[in-house]
């Protein structure tokens, strides 16, 4: 009887665990997929990136002094310059301004993550 009552507490809480891992996106979360694999609800929630208010740097070198200003244009929060060839970290951060420019500093495309 007590093994029973213990697989049953240990069966109950593994499950409990797993529930919480299958969860969908928190606050309400995004319905599709905008240019650039970014989830669209991310980009128009409040606190996350807004990639089109910075789509107009593509093309121009990525100087500090632009860096700054799509920071603030696009409401990131952080901002990574990814040059051809570097490794970066895959993990999403809605937060998150990329820039990928080409060998010349030129930005190619920008995206949220």
């Amino acid at each position: 009887m007590r093994f029973r009552f213990a697989l049953l507490l240990t069966t109950s809480a593994l499950a409990a665990t797993l529930a919480g891992c299958a969860g969908g996106p928190l606050g309400g979360g995004a319905t599709g997929t905008a240019e650039g694999g970014v989830p669209s609800g991310a980009m128009i929630m409040s606190g996350t990136c807004n990639v089109q208010a910075g789509q107009y740097a593509i093309g121009q070198r990525a100087t500090p002094a632009l860096q700054s200003e799509l920071i603030t244009k696009t409401l990131a929060k952080t901002l990574r310059v990814i040059r051809p060839g570097e490794a970066v970290t895959q993990e999403f951060s809605s937060q998150r301004l990329n820039l990928q420019t080409d060998a010349s500093g030129r930005i190619t495309s920008i995206s949220c993550g």
